[in-house]
């Protein structure tokens, strides 16, 4: 889903783009420490999509194992320090987790594909999107940013 353009956009888009940055985040984190801990995100994988799925089904869970029962491997051991994901400093800025500087990270930045016009669907989506934000999907800190 692309965010709305420009820069000086009014109050509901502005903070329709910064909840879609957080998502976005969030799923680049999670994709970007399981393709730092698992080799097999390092690279395409060619495979059934039954197969894939699967793939990523173990991984996961293996990964939710690792972090529940992380705290009995002590700090040595530890499966993901506080340092390997994004996170926000004290001044609201973007600090980066150490996941992207990892050598083998395969997680590109998408940037355009196909053509400037997007579907009726995806442009009713955002509007959906856009009006759940607003009213009872809303956070508190959404108006600071």
């Amino acid at each position: 889903m692309r965010p709305y353009p420009g820069h000086f956009l009014p109050r509901e888009k502005r903070i329709f783009n910064y909840r879609l940055s957080r998502g976005r985040r969030v799923i680049e984190n999670a994709f970007g420490i399981l393709s730092s801990r698992w080799r097999i995100y390092r690279r395409t994988i060619i495979a059934s999509e039954s197969t894939v799925v699967a793939i990523v089904k173990a991984t996961v869970c293996l990964h939710n194992f690792l972090i529940n029962n992380g705290e009995k491997l002590g700090q040595e051991h530890k499966y993901i320090a506080a340092s390997t994901v994004d996170h926000e400093n004290e001044a609201g800025e973007l600090v980066h987790g150490d996941w992207r500087s990892e050598h083998g990270n395969n997680v590109l930045p998408i940037g355009r594909m196909g053509s400037n016009m997007y579907a009726k669907n995806a442009q009713t989506m955002r509007q959906n999107l856009l009006r759940y934000f607003l009213n009872e999907g809303a956070i508190q800190f959404q108006e600071n940013k």
